[in-house]
Order: C-alpha cells, then structure tokens, then sequence
C-alpha cells in the first residue's frame, strides 16, 4: 500500500514514517500543503495522512485541490472516494480523522495506534 504523509512537524513525520516502513508501507512524506499535493498528484497514493494546519497551503486548501483533480479524487479510477485520515488540533492535543471527502465527522484515531488503525 502506498501511503503519502504530509505534515510539517518532522519529528512527527519521521516517527510515522519509520512505523509505516516497518509495517510494510511503502510511505513518501511532505512538510508541506504544497509539496503535499504535488506528491499526491504524481504518486497517487492509496492513502494520505493530512494535516490540517500546514505552511505554504492549508490542509483544507490540499482537500479541496484534490477533491477537484480527477486523478487524486478517486481511488484508482473506480469512482471510489481515495481514503484520507485528516489529522487536525482539537485543544492542545492533537487528533487524526478519518473522513471521507464527503464525512468528516468520523471519530478519531488516537495518534499512538495511527499505523495499527489505518
């Protein structure tokens, strides 16, 4: 499965990232909204780990862009809506999401089971 990764804490990117490769995933990360949605238009990733709050293009503005591609908006072509866990700040913790483009009142995932519930 490929997983793209997209937030700007790196040691939180990294400490993910390194889970996932354990795991078996082959994962491409992004510190950025920008590079974010280039890397998913070019990978076409199975799965993308947003977050929300993001420098040089808002998680909500990479969403949007990629509801609005053709290419990244389904998965694979098949009309199926691409998976996407959306980690936002809730308070002072932070808390990730899995939404569909269209739901995103799903409950959270817990950050320490993020590999494991993905």
């Amino acid at each position: 499965m490929k997983i793209l990764l997209v937030v700007d804490s790196k040691f939180l990117r990294l400490a993910t990232e390194r889970a996932m490769v354990r795991t078996g995933y082959e994962v491409t990360s992004a510190a950025d909204g920008e590079r974010g949605l280039g890397l998913a238009r070019e990978k076409l990733p199975d799965l993308i780990l947003l977050d929300m709050l993001l420098p040089k293009l808002s998680g909500p503005d990479v969403l949007r862009a990629l509801k609005l591609d053709a290419a990244t908006a389904s998965d694979s072509g098949g009309g199926d809506e691409r998976p996407l866990l959306r980690k936002t700040p809730q308070g002072s913790r932070r808390t990730a999401h899995s939404p569909s483009w269209k739901n995103q009142n799903s409950p959270g995932i817990k950050p320490r089971t993020f590999v494991g519930e993905a």
